[in-house]
């Protein structure tokens, strides 16, 4: 009986701590949108998003945080960073990682999220319409573009969606089009496992580590060699994100 009730006590904890950091998420974003208004498409309305929100929700949550090789993203900037995506709560994860000036690719559906969607639109990231591949392709030309002449770094989810714990997906062409086009470097970011290597039941969930990777070199990749720069590079955020998990289980079995 009484480990029945602390399972429960921990459970509402943990629904507790997300509608704060929902609530705290979309109240902000509202707060926002309205100054974004006044400088619309503006790429420093993206970093004020970033050093605003993340800080108090990662708090709320009290999870350990680390980021490992954050000199590489000044390093090699203007780049094209990839990173593995596994939850929501990946953008509160990432986000105090940009550097300026960095835009990201979505996909067009975006633009519809209340408040969230509209902010991303109105930080002035591309949108791509998957649907249509004559759209998506213009849509990684103009961010080719944009990298050149703004000397701004583009992000990329390659896996294109939310794993939601089932391992790193297949990745997507239009990073590695990106990185072809533009001739600029690859930076991977990974980070552990968060399904299996935190426990949100928990006063102390864990820890979570963004590892910034070595660059990938796209020269002397060309269109029709994409699948095996996509190798290259898918195989190494799997290793490193292989070790990540095994270190932090090892320091924190409990997550098991």
């Amino acid at each position: 009986m009484f480990l029945e009730k602390q399972c429960d006590t921990l459970l509402m904890l943990y629904m507790f701590r997300l509608f704060l950091v929902y609530s705290w998420f979309f109240s902000a974003s509202a707060v926002l949108f309205f100054l974004f208004i006044l400088r619309p498409f503006d790429l420093r309305n993206a970093l004020l998003w970033c050093r605003v929100v993340p800080p108090l929700a990662r708090w709320i949550l009290n999870v350990e945080y680390e980021v490992r090789n954050h000199e590489r993203m000044k390093l090699y900037h203007p780049c094209i960073f990839i990173a593995n995506h596994q939850h929501t709560l990946d953008l509160l994860i990432f986000a105090e990682t940009l550097v300026a000036p960095t835009t990201a690719l979505g996909k067009k559906e975006l633009k519809y999220i209340p408040f969230y969607g509209w902010l991303f639109w109105l930080s002035g990231q591309i949108l791509i319409d998957r649907s249509n591949r004559e759209k998506a392709i213009k849509s990684v030309d103009i961010a080719a573009d944009f990298l050149k002449e703004k000397n701004a770094s583009i992000w990329v989810f390659p896996e294109g969606t939310r794993s939601q714990g089932k391992g790193l997906g297949l990745f997507k062409k239009g990073a590695f089009y990106l990185a072809v086009k533009s001739q600029r470097p690859i930076v991977p970011l990974v980070t552990n496992t968060v399904h299996t290597t935190l426990n949100f039941n928990k006063w102390r969930p864990g820890k979570v580590v963004i590892e910034v990777l070595e660059p990938i070199s796209s020269v002397g990749y060309t269109e029709t060699e994409l699948p095996q720069l996509m190798e290259l590079s898918r195989n190494k955020m799997l290793e490193h994100i292989a070790l990540l998990d095994q270190e932090l289980l090892n320091t924190n079995p409990s997550t098991r």
